[in-house]
């Protein structure tokens, strides 16, 4: 432990503004969709990606499989070549650093695949249409914790993680910056959403019942602590296993 310091499917897009207002508001429009795709609005494609994925999700030995993954960057040189970063395989997931924020990073490549996640990643999520009901995007969440909030939620609902056996989605890189992003409106909007979302969250991880979370709260299927033992989490002393940090994916579970 280390202390902390297709036609059959439904896209949501979010991206620089508040990515968990537009993808819940993206959410309600899901009719009955097989599959669902959750993405940023900056992402690029490869052929056939949605009959890939689904091959990749049906293979998977669960009643409820969830792909997600940090996914690998793209973008365009000065003379308009299209270029892919793939050095990174499919890369495995890790915090960066453990804060209010927890932000998760790139890890190693996976060394075998399929093979479990600890994290979803905000910017790709393809699963069973359904998930927009059983994890609805919690609108109030904000941007940081997002990514944690939704992993527990996900986990707990009996969703089980991996990551693709191949990446046939990439992320822009902004290479000048990206033209707009959600904090422009300044400190004091921002931390005045982040007050609300820190709250949230922390009530989502102590179960303290201090905030009401309404839909957004944990599933019902599997317990928080059900969660902390695959992914090698402590909440309540803020402690997390060394794999948390180095991305060495849960097999199946981080804490024996």
């Amino acid at each position: 432990w280390l202390s902390v310091k297709p036609p059959t499917t439904r896209t949501h897009c979010g991206g620089g503004v508040i990515a968990t207002w537009a993808r819940s508001i993206a959410q309600r429009f899901w009719e009955g969709e097989t599959h669902t795709l959750q993405i940023d609005s900056h992402m690029k494609f490869d052929e056939n990606w949605d009959v890939r994925l689904i091959e990749m999700l049906e293979a998977l030995p669960c009643d409820k499989p969830l792909l997600t993954v940090n996914t690998p960057v793209f973008w365009f040189d000065d003379d308009g070549r299209l270029h892919r970063h793939t050095a990174r395989g499919v890369p495995t997931s890790r915090v960066n650093h453990w804060d209010a924020t927890t932000w998760v990073d790139y890890g190693p490549p996976h060394p075998s695949l399929p093979a479990f996640n600890r994290f979803i990643t905000g910017n790709f999520v393809f699963t069973l249409g359904r998930w927009n009901e059983e994890v609805p995007q919690d609108p109030d969440h904000y941007y940081w914790g997002e990514e944690l909030n939704l992993t527990v939620r996900s986990w707990t609902s009996g969703y089980d993680l991996y990551v693709p056996s191949e990446i046939v989605v990439w992320h822009m890189l902004h290479r000048a910056g990206p033209p707009r992003r959600h904090w422009e409106k300044g400190n004091e909007v921002v931390n005045a959403k982040n007050r609300v979302a820190y709250a949230r969250l922390n009530a989502l991880l102590s179960g303290d019942g201090s905030v009401d979370l309404g839909p957004y709260g944990l599933g019902k299927k599997r317990s928080l602590r059900d969660y902390e033992v695959y992914a090698g989490f402590d909440f309540k002393n803020k402690r997390a296993h060394p794999d948390v940090y180095t991305g060495q994916p849960p097999d199946p579970v981080t804490i024996r």
